[in-house]
């Protein structure tokens, strides 16, 4: 199970330091 939710969390991660930054 967290190797799969990892890779999701990494991406919400990228994805909200990214909508924070533009």
């Amino acid at each position: 199970m967290f190797n799969v939710t990892a890779p999701i969390l990494t991406f919400c991660l990228c994805l909200y330091l990214w909508t924070v930054v533009h």
